[in-house]
């Protein structure tokens, strides 16, 4: 993304008004230990051979679950979505905002990692990919505002369900 898209993005009115979702934090949370945990106890287990000294594994495999619900926790903070009538305010990949207007959304993706549903969509301007995430805190009152907000013809219709 360059500057001035960013800048473009940043200064889009549509920004600030519309209803703000957030992703739900227990499945970010069982998505966090379940790739984290497999991943520390593979790597104790290289590091240390057959003779692993269990206490500190266990000591730090334990300090996984809160630093889980901390990263959980900010992920549910910072990377909100927000629906207005003018498009999506979500986030690229890499974390910045990313402002889409609904006319200018030419195909959605779904993506998803381990259980944790997203949507990609790409815009016919060729700014950078905005992602959505779909497993939204209340996901009722996403659907709707989604069904409510998205014209007829958008992509982003064949991914809610």
């Amino acid at each position: 993304m360059t500057v001035s898209q960013f800048l473009a993005v940043m200064s889009a009115s549509a920004t600030s008004d519309g209803k703000q979702f957030r992703a739900a934090a227990a499945p970010l949370f069982i998505s966090i230990v379940g790739l984290d945990m497999p991943l520390y106890f593979g790597i104790a287990l290289l590091k240390y051979g057959p003779h692993v000294h269990w206490k500190p594994v266990l000591i730090g495999a334990a300090s996984i679950v809160p630093a889980a619900v901390i990263g959980a926790g900010l992920m549910c903070l910072f990377f909100s979505v927000r629906l207005s009538p003018a498009g999506i305010r979500a986030q690229s990949v890499w974390g910045w905002p990313s402002f889409i207007r609904w006319p200018d959304i030419k195909e959605a993706r779904e993506f998803k990692f381990f259980s944790l549903r997203w949507l990609r969509l790409y815009s016919s301007t060729g700014s950078a990919v905005t992602w959505v995430a779909l497993f939204q805190a209340h996901p009722g009152l996403f659907k709707e505002e989604i069904i409510k907000l998205a014209p007829p013809e958008s992509p982003v219709h064949a991914h809610i369900k």
